[in-house]
């Protein structure tokens, strides 16, 4: 595991490298993974309208074989720990994983760059300094 003083190392390479990377996310062809699921076929069927309007039986969704794309990180499955797989359930998070770790980002900097927008605590007092002044000029801009 990482010390705190390589963590703050590598919080810093990603925060000088931030700009680059956002750039270069949209433009990334992202390796594409397909699954295919067999749900099983529907065994109640639609339900059926009786007297007064009643239903009765199933009204279940349509079962059978689905198939579901993703973002394959599969090259870095060695890296991961079972809660990184959690983390990076989004598909928006899993494309700045997979953008910092082909920009040569080793596993714990993409993580960390794949979760977090405003990453040190300098501009996270800052952006809380700027939400915090924009509502009380917007809550003054109600009352005149």
């Amino acid at each position: 595991m990482y010390t705190d003083g390589q963590k703050d190392e590598m919080r810093a390479r990603v925060d000088s490298m931030r700009q680059i990377l956002d750039m270069r996310c949209p433009d990334v062809k992202l390796p594409i993974s397909y699954t295919t699921i067999d749900w099983g076929s529907s065994k109640r069927g639609q339900g059926k309208r009786v007297g007064g309007g009643l239903i009765v039986g199933s009204m279940s969704c349509a079962l059978g074989k689905r198939t579901y794309s993703g973002i394959d990180l599969s090259q870095y499955k060695e890296d991961f720990d079972e809660a990184d797989w959690i983390v990076l359930k989004d598909y928006y998070r899993r494309a700045k994983y997979y953008t910092a770790r082909i920009n040569e980002l080793c596993h714990w900097e993409a993580l960390y760059y794949a979760v977090s927008n405003v990453s040190t605590p300098e501009r996270r007092k800052l952006q809380q300094t700027m939400e915090r002044n924009e509502g009380e000029k917007n809550s003054n801009s109600k009352g005149h």
